[in-house]
């Protein structure tokens, strides 16, 4: 279909089981209910996912990218792009330059969540028993974790302020030169959320 503003909107209807493989240069892209395996790239436009997909590789250089998925295996990259991801994925790999990451969080198992400059938000309950990595160099993180939520958090950053106000800090380190490191105990543990960051600063909250 194309709008009285000379844009242009193409529509195609695949197979549920369909494996897609989409790239486009400023076009955003938009998939729903497929159900095989999804690889979409974008220069310039969104990335937009909902559905049960086998598998999803989404990537775009500015434009945002917004997961909404079930799905084992989940791959998601932007340079300056926004990432904002819900659902529940097994295997979780995000990473943006200067981009906001955004993770709803819902029985990973495994996440690797990697920023440069950009903000790092973690919501909601990680499943007990996976193991969530999140490096930094200078972009803040937060995490915003649902009251129950069971997990030993270990934050080593070289020059960022470290804000506790969930869990108890079982153990603290400061040194001038190596930096600092801290143990931070919720509920009784079993998820693993390890922290690295070089000055950015560290918050742990619990839902308001």
């Amino acid at each position: 279909a194309r709008h009285a503003n000379g844009a242009a909107r193409l529509e195609i209807r695949v197979p549920r089981g369909s494996v897609l493989w989409v790239k486009a240069a400023d076009a955003s892209i938009e998939v729903d209910g497929v159900e095989g395996g999804l690889d979409l790239y974008s220069v310039s436009g969104g990335v937009r996912v909902r559905g049960a997909p086998a598998t999803v590789r989404a990537e775009s250089m500015e434009g945002p990218i917004s997961i909404e998925a079930r799905t084992p295996w989940l791959r998601a990259k932007t340079a300056s792009g926004s990432i904002d991801l819900a659902g529940e994925v097994s295997d979780l790999a995000v990473t943006s330059v200067s981009g906001t990451i955004r993770v709803a969080a819902a029985r990973q198992a495994r996440a690797r969540i990697e920023s440069v400059t950009g903000e790092i938000v973690v919501s909601g309950k990680p499943s007990r028993g996976g193991a969530w990595e999140i490096e930094t160099h200078s972009g803040p993180v937060t995490l915003v974790l649902a009251p129950d939520t069971n997990a030993e958090i270990e934050v080593h950053t070289f020059g960022g302020d470290v804000q506790a106000a969930m869990g108890r800090v079982v153990s603290r380190r400061i040194d001038d030169l190596a930096g600092s490191d801290w143990k931070i105990l919720a509920g009784s543990g079993g998820t693993s959320v390890a922290i690295r960051t070089f000055k950015g600063p560290v918050i742990v909250r619990p839902v308001r």
